[in-house]
């Protein structure tokens, strides 16, 4: 036990770190961009995007509608703990402009009708695991199916960032003992003007047209 927590703790510094040392290089621009887990796992390079999850009782999920045919869920492992766990899926934004973020999963009975998803900028995971920061954006989302499991996309909302930001979509599995799903992260340029607001000339961080989070999504998990 004594080393899972040295190496969790090595691995959120290391993590930290790499989300400000990946603002030196400028991504490529593109208009859709796709983080999974398989392809961008612990990926140092975050212009390419990066995937991680946290938690022992992530358990992964062949399926061939998936991306790249593989998922992550929480699991408890024949019962012996609980499904507790987190997921992250970053990215370098290569140009100022609106992007709208969704994250996929396999939708299930088995699944969780309470995942929570939130949106970040600039923010180590390490901040967020322990709820130092407040996210840009959340969203509860019903990841329970009907029996026939398919993907599906969690859709997070359209927000402003600016050239150079990380961005940073978490899924928290920490606050029940259901199973959450956890597939890929995806952004889409959606144009520096959406909606008739334009984006460019906000401060680092600040999404005009959203409300502000309510920060009692967060407290019940403290």
């Amino acid at each position: 036990m004594k080393n899972t927590i040295i190496i969790h703790s090595f691995l959120l510094m290391s993590l930290a770190w790499s989300c400000c040392a990946a603002k030196i290089s400028h991504a490529t621009p593109w208009d859709i961009k796709i983080v999974d887990n398989e392809t961008h796992r612990n990926n140092v390079d975050l212009a390419e995007g990066s995937y991680i999850d946290i938690g022992d009782s992530w358990r992964t999920s062949e399926r061939p509608y998936m991306i790249n045919g593989k998922s992550r869920y929480l699991s408890q492992w024949e019962g012996r703990m609980k499904r507790h766990g987190t997921a992250y899926w970053r990215v370098q934004i290569p140009r100022t402009g609106w992007y709208k973020h969704e994250a996929s999963y396999k939708q299930s009975v088995n699944r969780t009708r309470d995942a929570d998803f939130a949106i970040y900028v600039n923010t180590p995971i390490e901040d967020i695991e322990n709820y130092r920061e407040e996210p840009l954006y959340a969203a509860i989302i019903d990841q329970y199916g009907d029996g026939t499991s398919t993907i599906k996309w969690a859709d997070l909302q359209v927000h402003c960032l600016l050239e150079g930001e990380i961005s940073v979509i978490a899924l928290d599995g920490r606050d029940d003992n259901y199973s959450d799903s956890a597939d890929a992260g995806r952004w889409t340029y959606m144009g520096d003007e959406y909606e008739s607001e334009g984006c460019g000339g906000q401060p680092p961080g600040i999404t005009p047209g959203i409300a502000p989070v309510n920060s009692l999504l967060l407290r019940k998990k403290r």
